[in-house]
C-alpha cells in the first residue's frame, strides 16, 4: 500500500503521507504512503483486513490516526488554513463503526434520500419489464411484488427480479442469501427488540427525520431502511436471515394486495353491471328470496354472487345459467379475495389463472 512521495512537478491531489492508525494495541496502518493524482482513479485491493476501509476513514477524519498526515493538494487537512477541499467519499454505510452525531442535518438528509421509495423501484420495474417483454401477468406482479420486498434496496430489487413468481420458501432463501452476500447476516443488533423500538418510536422515523437515538446502530450497519410510504422498516435480508417468515409474508401480501384488491372489486362491479343489464335492477333478488344486498344491484359481493349461482343450480332452462362462464371467474376471485382479507399471500399460479379467465370471459 505504499507509494514514493511525488515530485512536486507531478503533484498528487490527494496524499496519505506516512499514516499510521492505531485501535488500541491493534496496529492497523502503519506507515502508509498513497498518492491519487488528478483525474486518476485508483483501486486500492486487499484481503479483509488489510486497512482497506481504515484508508478511507483517515482520509474522512474518523480513523484514530497516530502518526503522518493527509495532504489535500499539498495542504494538510487538519490545518486550519488548508482551503476547503472538493472531497467526496462514497462508501457502504454498514463499513463505518462510528459514533452518530446527537444532530446533524447531513444525517437527516442522509436517512431521507438514502434509499428509493417503492414508487421509484416500481417505476424501476416497469422500465426493465417495457424493455424485456414477457408474460404481462409476470410484469404487474414483479411491479407491485418486488418494490414490496426490496425495501427501497436497488441491489435486492435486482436479485428479486426472477424470483419474485416463485413460491415463499424460494424468497426466504434468496433473502438470506443476499443478507450474507451483503454482510447483513453479521449484524448484531436483536432484530424482535428492534421491531419493537420501531413501534415504540414511530413518531421520530418519519421523512426528514433523522433517525431515533435507539435505532441508529441498526441503521448505520445497513439492517434498517427507510420506506418512504411508510416509514422505518428492518432490512428483508436481515428479517429473513432471522427466520422471521410471518414477517417476509406480511411484505409479500402488501404488494400483492395493493395490484389484486383493486383488480377484485373491477371483476366484481363489471359482473354485476353485466347481470343488471340483462336481467335488471333487481336481479340479486329476483330468485332468490333474500333482501338487497346493501348498495343494491352493484353492491353484491363475490361470495353472493357464488351462491346465486349455486342456489339456482345448472338447470339448462334458468336464465342466469347463460352468465354461467363467469361462475369459474367470480369463483376464483372470490378465493383470492378472501385470502387477501385473512392478510395470506397468494401464488402468482393463481394470480395468472384470475387473469387467463378474465380474458376468456371477457371482462
Amino acid at each position: 500500500m505504499n507509494q514514493p512521495p511525488q515530485p512536486n512537478g507531478n503533484a498528487y491531489a490527494l496524499e496519505l503521507v506516512d499514516i499510521s492508525v492505531h485501535y488500541g494495541g491493534v496496529v492497523a496502518l502503519d506507515g502508509a504512503d498513497i498518492g491519487v493524482r488528478e483525474g486518476e482513479v485508483v483501486a486500492v485491493m486487499g484481503p479483509n483486513g488489510a486497512g482497506k476501509s481504515t484508508v478511507l476513514k483517515a482520509v474522512m477524519g474518523l480513523a484514530p490516526v497516530v502518526g503522518g498526515e493527509v495532504r489535500w493538494r499539498g495542504k494538510p487537512l487538519a490545518d486550519e488554513g488548508a482551503t476547503s477541499p472538493g472531497l467526496c467519499v462514497v462508501a457502504k454505510l454498514r463499513d463505518f463503526d462510528f459514533a452518530i452525531p446527537e444532530s446533524q442535518a447531513g444525517l437527516a438528509l442522509l436517512w431521507w434520500w438514502g434509499m428509493s421509495s417503492e414508487l421509484e423501484t416500481r417505476l424501476a420495474c416497469r422500465v426493465a419489464n417495457l424493455e424485456y417483454g414477457g408474460d404481462d401477468s409476470l410484469a404487474i406482479w414483479r411491479e407491485h411484488v418486488v418494490p414490496a420486498l426490496a425495501a427501497g434496496d436497488p441491489q435486492l430489487a435486482e436479485r428479486l427480479w426472477e424470483r419474485a413468481s416463485k413460491p415463499l420458501d424460494a424468497i426466504m432463501n434468496a433473502l438470506s442469501e443476499y443478507a450474507d452476500e451483503t454482510g447483513l447476516a453479521d449484524c448484531e443488533e436483536d432484530v424482535a427488540d428492534a421491531v419493537r423500538l420501531i413501534g415504540e418510536d414511530a413518531r421520530d422515523c418519519g421523512v426528514g427525520e433523522e433517525p431515533p437515538k435507539s435505532l441508529r446502530k441498526l441503521w448505520a450497519s445497513g439492517g434498517l431502511a427507510l420506506v418512504q410510504e411508510r416509514g422505518a422498516e428492518i432490512h428483508p435480508a436481515l428479517l429473513a436471515r432471522r427466520g422471521r417468515r410471518d414477517d417476509i409474508a406480511n411484505m409479500l401480501w402488501r404488494g400483492q394486495a395493493e395490484t389484486l384488491l383493486p383488480m377484485l372489486n373491477e371483476i366484481r362491479m363489471k359482473i354485476c353491471l353485466d347481470f343488471t343489464r340483462t336481467f335488471g335492477e333487481d336481479w340479486p333478488s329476483k330468485w332468490w328470496n333474500n333482501p338487497l344486498p346493501k348498495g343494491g344491484n352493484l353492491g353484491a359481493e363475490l361470495g353472493y354472487i357464488c351462491a346465486l349461482f349455486n342456489h339456482v343450480g345448472e338447470g339448462r332452462g334458468h336464465s342466469l345459467n347463460q352468465k354461467r362462464r363467469m361462475y369459474t371467474l367470480a369463483s376464483l376471485a372470490r378465493d383470492l379475495r378472501n385470502k387477501i382479507a385473512h392478510n395470506e399471500p397468494v401464488s402468482f399460479a393463481d394470480f395468472s389463472a384470475l387473469r387467463e379467465e378474465r380474458g376468456k370471459v371477457g371482462l
